[in-house]
């Protein structure tokens, strides 16, 4: 692996982990954060971490909620988060197990990130330390799509459109909810104010003269 793909981090994309809110992409991506890389083609992270201690769930939970804590709506149970960490493993985002660790030269035990997905995205480190460390899995999944969605226009020198309600199917908030808006708008306007993103708004006259 190359020092600039070190410096990247991936994120799925894929209709299973995208559209399903149980799959909590702030999770993934502290996992992904604190992650290593072997040298033959696997990532992983130690489950006795050289910096975070012996990595149980319960020590989980407290980098999770520590990441939570200027929006502790966000903050979960033990119950909650060991449910997340068995979908993880059940759709193959992770397993665990032993590990060669080519720098010390053994084996070791560690939360092993597959990467195996059909659609992703690179992250930068930099960026997904700060979404890791600040932003909701709702905002992560929506920054990963619309990277995604920009790199692939930008290849047509053309620009990506989009409603909110599209958005909000993408990442799983198809259940009709007025709400939906609120809550795209409010992510988008977070990336916005971090100057991840930059977007505005633009209405299409119909016909009949409605916007």
């Amino acid at each position: 692996m190359s020092s600039t793909a070190s410096q990247k981090r991936i994120l799925p994309l894929d209709k299973e982990c995208l559209a399903d809110r149980a799959v909590d992409y702030k999770l993934y991506s502290i996992l992904q954060k604190i992650s290593h890389y072997n040298g033959k083609g696997v990532r992983f992270v130690y489950k006795n971490h050289p910096t975070l201690g012996n990595l149980t769930r319960p020590r989980l939970l407290e980098i999770y909620n520590e990441k939570c804590i200027g929006n502790p709506q966000e903050q979960i149970s033990l119950s909650t988060l060991k449910r997340k960490m068995a979908l993880f493993k059940s759709i193959g985002m992770i397993s665990e197990g032993k590990i060669e660790d080519t720098i010390n030269g053994k084996e070791v035990n560690a939360f092993i990130l597959l990467e195996n997905f059909a659609l992703f995205q690179y992250i930068p480190l930099e960026t997904l330390e700060y979404l890791a460390d600040t932003a909701s899995s709702t905002v992560i999944k929506l920054y990963a799509f619309l990277l995604n969605k920009f790199l692939w226009k930008a290849k047509f020198n053309d620009t990506y459109v989009f409603t909110y309600a599209e958005l909000a199917a993408e990442i799983g908030l198809n259940d009709n909810n007025n709400g939906n808006t609120r809550i795209i708008r409010n992510c988008l306007n977070s990336l916005s104010n971090s100057e991840l993103i930059d977007y505005c708004d633009f209405y299409v006259m119909t016909d009949s003269g409605v916007p």
